[in-house]
This record gives structure tokens, C-alpha cells and sequence, in this order.
């Protein structure tokens, strides 16, 4: 594990590196460029390709930043900052494996059980609409906004994938078309 992080570590350091050259081809991407080749088609297909023939892989995929809109709305009160104690007390769960997940109904990838006993450990120090951000928007009367975001991502993302000729079966798993 401490040898998977110190690779991480080395390919965040290569990665800003990168940014920083490339920081006007970048702008704007709805997707992330780590530390694969900068044709986008060819980044899909390889993380496909690692992720299958590494079945035993574990990915996971991290909120940071907000909840429920931007800084400016977290002052009004209807935005939620995703807090380092917060990201901490998810990794610290992570690797304990101590998380009940669900599959998310609009993205199709697990995440949170909220509900689940299982989870009260960490729902101590992470707040469900941070874990689940569909229930921040319930609560304040928004769930339309968060659809329309829903279905405003997915457009995104598979236009965004199209455009690069990315392999079908990839575009389905992001949009969570079965």
C-alpha cells in the first residue's frame, strides 16, 4: 500500500508539473487528464484496459471542493464545503473497510449507504448530504435542480467522449446506460 501511495504521490508531483504547461489546453475539461497520454481516446481505453485485467483493483472516486453549488452559495447557506476532516474520516473508512456502499440511481457507481447502520462510524464526522448530495437538494426543495444537473453531466460527458471516439462501452458505463 505505502508503495501504491508513494507512486501516487510521484504522479500527482509529474501531473501539476504537466498542468502547468498544458494549463490553456485544459481549461474547461469535464473529465480529469492524470497521467495518461493527453489524447483523451487513448486515456479510455487504457484505464479499460487496466481495469480489466485488473479485476482485483479497487477505484474510488472522491467529492472535494462543495456540495450543493459554490463558495458564494455555501455563504447563503444552500452549498455544503467538503472539508479535509471529511475527505480524512472517508479515506480512514476506506481503508478500514468498515463503508456499506449502494449503487447511486442516477450514475450507477457505489457510493454511501446512508441509511445503513453499518455507516454510523463515519456519518459522525461526515454529514450524509456531503455522502449523498441528492438529500441536501431534497431538503432544501431543489431536487429539480440536481436532476437537471444530472442530466446536464451525463450530456456533457458523452459529448465530451464522443468527440475523441471513445469505445462505446465506455460512454455506457459513464452514463450508466446498461
Amino acid at each position: 500500500m505505502l508503495r501504491l501511495l508513494l507512486v501516487t504521490l510521484c504522479l500527482v508531483k509529474h501531473q501539476r508539473l504537466q498542468q502547468r504547461e498544458r494549463k490553456e489546453e485544459r481549461q474547461g475539461l469535464p473529465l480529469p487528464t492524470p497521467f495518461f497520454p493527453l489524447n483523451h481516446k487513448l486515456q479510455a481505453e487504457r484505464f479499460r484496459e487496466l481495469m480489466s485485467r485488473n479485476t482485483g483493483f479497487v477505484t474510488w472516486m472522491m467529492n472535494t471542493g462543495y456540495v450543493g453549488g459554490d463558495q458564494l452559495d455555501e455563504k447563503k447557506g444552500i452549498a455544503m464545503k467538503v472539508k479535509i476532516s471529511h475527505s480524512t474520516a472517508m479515506l480512514e473508512a476506506l481503508f478500514r473497510n468498515e463503508i456499506k456502499w449502494k449503487e447511486d440511481p442516477d450514475f450507477g457507481y457505489l457510493i454511501v449507504d446512508v441509511n445503513a447502520p453499518e455507516n454510523s462510524r463515519l456519518l459522525e464526522k461526515v454529514p450524509p448530504e456531503i455522502l449523498y448530495p441528492r438529500i441536501l437538494y431534497e431538503k432544501q426543495g431543489r431536487l429539480n435542480e440536481y436532476n437537471e444537473w444530472v442530466a446536464r453531466i451525463k450530456k456533457e460527458r458523452e459529448q465530451f467522449l464522443s468527440k475523441f471516439g471513445v469505445d462505446e462501452k465506455i460512454i455506457k458505463a459513464v452514463l450508466n446506460i446498461k
